[in-house]
């Protein structure tokens, strides 16, 4: 599913941070990795200019992303280099979805290489009509070859999160892995409807059971999982549980092309977005 990897690149060091992250990905599920670079044509030249200046700027992303495919030619996974005109998160949803990528590897921001294009901003704009998973790394983060070695999968209890579950041991697939299932009962959710404590506990006990059983099915050897159930704001939940436990990865989840929708994937996915100290894989997922 996820066997090639597409990682746009903007020119930047910081958005270079992907590429050991991506490798490791690559390397780990045998696939390839594919460095791609937009060059933007700039608003309010005359025709000449614009192929002038987009011949200049397609010949210097050329010889960057050369460059910096030399970096790594000791890696196990083949890098392929792709150089394109246009407007960068459209021309990256396109390239991803033509050439059948199974996985984006994106950071947070950049902007101060080459192309000039804002990094964070097209982030959020590929994530929203991404037509594949996307592995997004935080600005504050640093990245390193041993990364996702304890991930929190966060569960509603609907199929649709469930559903996340199965891109996810393909990624761990092989490796010696922490996998914590976290299910958030929110205490605002009952109050005000005849509902009290014994309720809550109720809940709890509900979530318990059904993470219980979701942790049994058959995990990839080298998996331990851990469940959790706590009660709070989900989003606030999250994110202090990556904290504190010192999680590696997120996995959220958007459904269809309506964007974010429902508990895990509406207000608290976007949430936890902004808020995660880690690097956060969004896995898109058309309606059951």
């Amino acid at each position: 599913m996820h066997r090639k990897i597409l990682v746009p690149l903007d020119g930047s060091t910081l958005a270079e941070r992907v590429v050991p992250v991506a490798l490791y990905l690559a390397e780990t599920m045998k696939g390839s990795i594919t460095f791609l670079t937009v060059v933007v044509k700039k608003p309010g030249m005359d025709l000449d200019l614009t192929v002038r200046a987009i011949q200049t700027g397609s010949y210097e992303a050329d010889l960057y992303l050369r460059s910096l495919k030399k970096r790594y030619l000791l890696s196990l996974a083949p890098i392929e280099t792709a150089v394109i005109t246009g407007k960068p998160d459209r021309e990256i949803i396109k390239y991803a979805k033509t050439n059948a990528f199974g996985l984006i590897v994106m950071f947070t921001h950049g902007r101060s290489g080459i192309t000039r294009w804002s990094l964070g901003r097209t982030v959020d704009k590929v994530l929203r009509r991404a037509p594949c998973p996307m592995v997004i790394l935080r600005s504050q983060q640093d990245a390193h070859l041993e990364q996702f070695k304890r991930i929190l999968l966060p569960l509603d209890g609907s199929l649709l999160a469930e559903r996340i579950l199965l891109p996810t041991l393909k990624i761990i697939r092989g490796q010696e892995i922490e996998l914590f299932m976290i299910q958030v009962v929110e205490k605002g959710s009952f109050y005000g409807f005849g509902h009290n404590e014994d309720h809550i506990v109720g809940e709890v006990e509900k979530a318990k059971a059904y993470l219980a059983e979701v942790s049994e099915r058959e995990m990839p050897p080298g998996v331990v999982v851990h469940t959790h159930v706590e009660v709070g704001s989900a989003a606030d939940v999250i994110v202090d549980f990556a904290k504190a436990e010192d999680i590696d990865l997120i996995l959220v989840s958007s459904r269809g092309n309506t964007g974010f929708d429902s508990w895990m994937f509406g207000s608290v996915a976007e949430k936890v977005m902004k808020g995660a100290p880690c690097a956060i894989m969004v896995i898109r997922q058309e309606p059951i």
